[in-house]
């Protein structure tokens, strides 16, 4: 997954630029088996977009990019994963999180 992050960031950029969002949020890929992508948003503090390593196997880039757009509109309407179960994951097994910030 580390040889895609700059492919990732790059499509997560476009896809804020198209919605028309001006602060991306955090990219995070978790190196998990589950097929799951996510997005999480904690007032005034950040916001991230979750993808694991499993997920990203099955799509190619514009299925990527449809995904994150997806999930970007998911912070726009508050349907977000609970911030505080996000954090208890990474303090707990932060080895778990590749992790790219997005510039």
């Amino acid at each position: 997954c580390d040889d895609q992050l700059p492919q990732l960031q790059l499509l997560l950029n476009q896809t804020c630029s198209m919605l028309n969002i001006g602060d991306p949020p955090r990219l995070y890929i978790l190196s998990s088996l589950n097929q799951e992508a996510y997005v999480f948003h904690i007032h005034g503090f950040c916001k991230g977009l979750v993808l694991t390593s499993a997920l990203l196997d099955l799509l190619d880039p514009p299925e990527i990019q449809a995904l994150m757009a997806a999930r970007l509109m998911c912070i726009s309407i508050k349907d977000l994963v609970l911030p505080s179960n996000i954090y208890a994951i990474s303090c707990l097994a932060p080895e778990l999180f590749l992790g790219f910030e997005s510039v």
